[in-house]
């Protein structure tokens, strides 16, 4: 018998379209006979395979490990031998650094340079990325290097117990830590997920600390309490101080003078710092955000 925990970025699927991918050579037919003689169960009761996945769900595979094997034809993994910086590695995971610019994982067939495919490149298949960031955000990307690493770290995620914090610069000016408690949509038209406090969709919670700061702008240290797509950039803007540079959520005479300034032109947000399990690491955001910084907060 094997056990799988959906990952978040595996969540938000059918159950029998998870296991076309997982058991990539069976038919429709197998798959769903194994579900009818309850040899696949999803939380340990039986389903039918229209079920919608959530994060750290549990699929229960009744199969033998030769069955298993039988149906998982190996997919050729396009490898890419761009820099990939390593900031640390133990036997069962690695951190790294995302730049900006780059998506986390392959989303068509054309992306051929992502972190996964620079992942690829030294571990070969055997690696799985446990957190994402949107393509133009920088920073830690924790990655699994068994199928056991990532089952406990989509649950260790899962159950909060990974912090991740944020270093970025708003517009506007921010004297006093707070948090923002609301609920976020996504509107699958404009891709943008939608803030709202009247229940609607899924509930989220930022916490931010100012660390430096003047009448129009503000350095802030942001603390990711749950982690919904565009969570960051949504919520600041709902208050007023959205991310500098950020076309899809900030303002555009602002975007415009730090894209003329310093060819700026994405989001300046880095996924600065990680801790879980007694670990901490830490990675410095990249030059332009420092000579930004530098810029806006130098001292008179």
């Amino acid at each position: 018998m094997k056990k799988l925990i959906v990952a978040r970025e595996n969540s938000n699927q059918r159950l029998d379209k998870f296991l076309m991918k997982f058991l990539n050579a069976a038919t429709k037919s197998f798959i769903y006979k194994m579900l009818r003689k309850k040899n696949i169960k999803l939380n340990d009761k039986t389903a039918n395979g229209n079920e919608i996945l959530n994060p750290n769900d549990q699929i229960s595979l009744y199969l033998s490990d030769e069955t298993i094997n039988k149906f998982q034809k190996k997919i050729c993994k396009i490898k890419s031998t761009k820099p990939l910086k390593i900031l640390y590695e133990n036997q069962n995971i690695l951190i790294c650094e995302k730049p900006a610019g780059i998506l986390s994982q392959p989303q068509s067939k054309f992306d051929n340079d992502t972190l996964l495919n620079r992942l690829y490149n030294l571990y070969g298949d055997n690696i799985w990325i446990c957190n994402r960031l949107d393509r133009n955000t920088s920073g830690l990307i924790i990655c699994a290097k068994n199928f056991l690493a990532l089952q406990k770290m989509n649950n260790d995620i899962a159950q909060n117990l990974v912090d991740k914090y944020y270093l970025t610069i708003v517009k506007g000016k921010l004297n006093k830590p707070g948090q923002i408690e609301s609920y976020i949509t996504k509107n699958n038209l404009t891709n943008k997920s939608e803030i709202n406090q009247n229940g609607i969709g899924k509930k989220i919670l930022t916490q931010y600390k100012p660390i430096e700061y003047t009448d129009k702008f503000t350095l802030l240290e942001i603390k990711l309490i749950t982690g919904k797509s565009h969570q960051i950039r949504a919520h600041l803007q709902s208050i007023n101080h959205p991310i500098i540079g950020d076309t899809k959520y900030g303002k555009p005479k602002t975007n415009l003078f730090f894209k003329q300034k310093f060819n700026l032109h994405y989001q300046l947000l880095h996924a600065y710092k990680i801790k879980f399990n007694g670990l901490e690491v830490d990675c410095p955001p990249p030059s332009m955000f420092l000579d930004i910084k530098n810029f806006l907060f130098r001292k008179k």
